[in-house]
C-alpha cells in the first residue's frame, strides 16, 4: 500500500473525472494506491461513469485439459490479455461448457465434470477474472446424463431475475419436448413444449446465442432454405414468435457456414460465409434492428480466406469493427480490424500456434464488484508497483 505522503493532493470529483478516461487495467492499479481510491473506484456512480467512457479490458480465454486421479480430465482456464501476458489461471474447473452472460452482463464460464458410478453432471459458473465459484450445482441429472451429449444442453441467464437455466435440446422430434432447469434451486426439469413448426426445419447444432433472458436458436428450413430463429424467454419459460432471417438476395452463391453470435455485447449477429461462382469467399455479417419487425441490417461485408470470423463488436466513435479470425488447419489466430471504408481487415495482434476458445469482454465491473476480491496489476489483490503506478499517472494526463 503506498504511504499517504506519496499520493498527489487533488480533490475527489478531480480524482474521480481524471480515473474515469483511463483503462480498465490501469484503473485496477489505482484501486490499490489507498483505501480511499479503493473505495471511489469500486463505487456503483464511478463504474457506471467509466463504462460509458472507456472500452472494456479485452481477455482471450485458452483451456488446457490434464487427467485426474482417478480417472477422467479437467480444464485449467487460462486468461491472457493481447500482449500475450497470461493474466490469470484457474485450476481444475472442470471441462469447459459455455460462456454465460450473467445479470449485470459480465461474462461468467460454466463448466462441469462427469462423476461416476454416480452418473451426475456437476455444474460450476465461474467469473473467470476473480476464480470465484458463483454456483455449484448436480441438478442436471435427469437420469440419463451419460447417454446425452454435452452439447445438447445450452445454458442462459433469465432476465431480470439472473436465474441461470439450462435448456436440453431434442432436434426435430415433437415427440421428445425440450426441458429447462433452474440451476440452485433444487427443482426437477421441466417441459417447455417444442417449437412451433419445427418439423419443416433443421437446426444448425451449436449455434445458439442468448441475450437480454432470451436464448434463440438458428434453424434452416429443409425445402427452401430460408433461415429462422427460434426464440425461448427463459424466465417465463415460453416460445417467442419466430424471426425469420435475413435474406441475402445473391444469386450463385454456396453458403459454407452460417452462426449465431453475440455483437457488441447486446447484438444478435447472423454470419454467412458464402462462396462465389469466382471462388471469392466473403463473410456477411448481418445485425438484427429490430426484433419486434424483424429487420435485419447486413452491416458488413468481409473477404477472407478460409479462417472462420467472429465478429466482436464495434470500435468506440469510429465504423470500424474488431473480429476475431482462426483457422483450425493452420492452427492460428488474430484479433483484426475491419475498416468498411477500404474493405480491408488489418491484424492487431497475430497468435501463432493458438487458438483461443473465446474472447472477453470485461468492464471495470467485472474486477471490483460481485462480492470480489479487488483484481491489481496482475488480477491478484492488491498488487501496487510505483513504477506501474506513474506510468499510469502519466498516461491518464496525456487522455485529456
Amino acid at each position: 500500500m503506498a504511504s499517504p505522503a506519496m499520493l498527489p493532493s487533488l480533490p475527489d470529483d478531480l480524482i474521480s473525472e481524471i480515473l474515469s478516461w483511463v483503462p480498465v487495467k490501469s484503473a485496477c492499479r489505482f484501486c490499490c494506491v489507498s483505501r480511499g481510491w479503493h473505495a471511489l473506484i469500486s463505487g456503483p456512480a464511478f463504474v457506471a461513469m467509466h463504462r460509458s467512457r472507456t472500452d472494456p479490458q479485452l481477455l482471450l480465454l485458452a483451456v488446457s485439459y490434464h487427467r485426474k486421479e482417478g480417472g477422467g480430465i479437467s480444464g485449467d482456464l487460462q486468461l491472457v490479455d493481447v500482449d500475450g501476458e497470461v493474466m490469470r489461471v484457474n485450476k481444475s474447473v472442470g471441462v469447459f461448457w459455455t460462456i454465460c452472460y450473467g445479470r449485470d452482463d459480465a461474462p461468467d464460464c460454466v463448466t462441469f465434470d462427469f462423476r461416476e458410478p454416480s452418473d451426475f453432471f456437476v455444474a460450476k459458473v465461474i467469473n473467470p477474472v476473480t476464480g470465484s465459484v458463483l454456483m455449484a450445482t448436480t441438478e442436471l441429472d435427469d437420469g440419463a446424463s451419460s447417454e446425452v451429449y454435452i452439447g445438447a444442453f445450452k445454458v442462459g441467464c433469465a432476465a431480470p431475475s439472473g436465474a441461470y437455466k439450462v435448456v436440453r435440446l431434442r432436434g426435430n422430434n415433437p415427440h421428445q419436448p425440450w426441458k429447462v432447469l433452474t440451476l440452485g434451486d433444487g427443482a426437477n426439469w421441466r417441459q417447455v413444449g417444442f417449437p412451433a413448426a419445427t418439423q419443416s426445419t433443421r437446426y444448425d447444432q451449436g449455434s445458439v446465442v442468448t441475450i437480454n433472458g432470451v436464448m434463440h436458436f438458428l434453424y434452416t428450413s429443409v425445402t427452401s432454405c430460408e433461415d429462422y430463429i427460434f426464440r425461448l424467454d427463459l424466465e417465463s419459460e415460453k416460445w417467442m414468435a419466430k424471426l425469420k432471417g435475413p435474406t441475402s438476395g445473391e444469386l450463385q452463391t454456396d453458403v459454407l457456414i452460417k452462426y449465431l453470435v453475440r455483437f457488441n455485447n447486446d447484438t444478435l449477429c447472423l454470419v454467412q460465409s458464402e462462396e462465389h461462382l469466382n471462388n471469392n469467399v466473403c463473410t456477411n455479417i448481418w445485425l438484427l434492428s429490430d426484433h419486434a419487425k424483424g429487420t435485419w441490417v447486413k452491416a458488413y461485408t468481409v473477404s477472407a480466406d478460409s479462417r472462420l470470423l467472429i465478429p466482436l463488436r464495434t470500435m468506440r466513435d469510429s465504423p470500424k469493427m474488431l473480429l476475431y479470425g482462426f483457422s483450425s488447419c493452420k492452427a492460428t489466430s488474430a484479433l483484426q480490424v475491419y475498416d468498411p471504408l477500404t474493405g480491408t481487415c488489418t491484424d492487431l495482434v497475430k497468435f501463432e500456434h493458438k487458438i483461443y476458445i473465446d474472447v472477453l469482454f470485461c468492464d471495470l465491473e467485472c474486477f471490483v464488484s460481485r462480492k470480489s476480491s479487488l483484481v491489481g496489476c496482475r488480477l491478484n489483490p492488491y498488487s501496487f508497483s510505483m513504477s506501474n503506478f506513474l506510468r499510469d499517472l502519466v498516461g491518464m494526463f496525456h487522455i485529456m
